[in-house]
């Protein structure tokens, strides 16, 4: 592992993890002075059953649901945050739970820095490092599918990004109740998204041993855990595995910086209105041959948490970056039937292919070029299948 002679690091989280986890969230909004939480879900958390599992969790406690909002669609939408701060006011709420996926947590990041700094237009607060003080208690409790941004210090209203270390969670609340699956090809998708966000951030010039720590895990994790879960979607082990990965990731996410494969994803997300996951996973190992063919990046330690120790120590040392690429193409085959193996099957039109290109450019990232960007998104579209 490579040593580096300053770095930093930072995340504020706390985590529950296993076996009744939900059953400490109490707990833990007692340490905040916390009693009245305002819950956000998404519309699938009471269909699934997961309303009342939650709920059930705060039985035997002295802490009291302020209200239980689970009317998130699937975008978070600046309507909603401002509906959402007159019932937080109203119902003398002081701290705030996410429940289900990314939508929820971006709507209950939107709604507490409306709620914490008082502003009227919380667009004045797009970009980085805009919020300097911290904000009311903020837990999350992830469900199956949730994407990379949901345990971020990021959120995203409206295609508008925040960033700020004051928007990761307070808690991450991490429970084989509310991780089981349901819908499997959502699931892949935000298994992609993390694996797109860890293989960046450990790629990263910016990489250092405590971000490895969140990347790598990551990544092991996933390469583990996602062909057990698409075999058995209903392995509630591969499935808590998965969302651990996607902790992490989103960690090793916050403290590096955007890669290649992240940001056409998004680019093409924002355009044509493709899964971000979908776009990421065929991408990826496009920008990662991209960034091996300029002699950029990619560190032989991915084939040690993709393959295992045993397959890392019989690679001769100058294979591993091509045996890692084989490994990211050998699991991504395995998910076919839910990634797409090029982006012409995604149907984009080549105009906004370009302009996916511009933007990526525009973002400054790695110091890539237009036609850096294009020759990654032409790769990608013309991919035979891998089998």
């Amino acid at each position: 592992m490579q040593k580096k002679a300053f770095y930093s690091f930072f995340n504020q989280s706390k985590y529950l993890a296993g076996a009744r986890a939900l059953e400490h969230i109490p707990i833990e909004l007692h340490s905040y002075d916390a009693v009245r939480p305002l819950v956000i879900a998404t519309k699938d958390v009471t269909a699934s059953g997961f309303k009342k599992i939650f709920v059930k969790a705060f039985y035997d406690s002295d802490v009291t649901i302020g209200g239980f909002y689970d009317n998130v669609g699937g975008t978070a939408a600046i309507s909603t945050i401002k509906e959402l701060r007159i019932l937080f006011h109203d119902r003398g709420c002081d701290s705030i739970i996410a429940l289900g996926r990314g939508p929820a947590m971006d709507t209950a990041k939107g709604l507490n820095m409306l709620v914490s700094l008082g502003v009227d237009d919380i667009f004045t607060l797009e970009g980085e490092d805009t919020i300097s003080t911290p904000l009311k208690p903020f837990f999350t409790v992830p469900t199956a599918g949730s994407c990379g941004y949901d345990m971020s210090n990021m959120a995203v209203i409206e295609h508008h990004r925040f960033k700020s270390d004051f928007l990761f969670p307070d808690v991450v609340c991490l429970d084989p109740r509310m991780t089981g699956i349901k819908d499997i090809g959502r699931a892949v998708e935000s298994a992609m998204v993390a694996l797109t966000h860890a293989m960046e951030a450990s790629d990263s010039t910016m990489h250092n041993p405590m971000n490895d720590a969140y990347s790598l895990a990551a990544i092991q994790f996933i390469h583990e855990n996602l062909p057990r879960a698409l075999k058995c979607p209903r392995n509630r082990e591969a499935a808590l595995a998965l969302a651990y990965a996607n902790a992490l990731a989103a960690v090793a996410f916050s403290n590096a910086p955007a890669g290649a494969a992240h940001i056409l994803g998004e680019a093409l997300n924002k355009l044509t209105g493709n899964d971000p996951g979908v776009c990421m996973a065929i991408l990826l190992p496009h920008a990662t041959e991209f960034m091996v063919g300029k002699d950029i990046l990619m560190r032989d330690e991915l084939l040690l948490a993709q393959a295992g120790m045993d397959a890392h120590a019989s690679t001769p040392e100058k294979d591993r970056i091509k045996e890692s690429e084989n490994q990211l193409k050998k699991l991504m085959a395995s998910a076919i039937k839910y990634v797409p193996a090029n982006l012409k099957s995604l149907r984009i039109p080549p105009y906004l292919i370009e302009q996916a290109a511009r933007e990526a450019e525009a973002s400054g990232s790695h110091g890539l070029t237009f036609k850096d960007y294009m020759t990654i998104l032409n790769n990608a579209g013309k991919a035979p299948a891998v089998r």
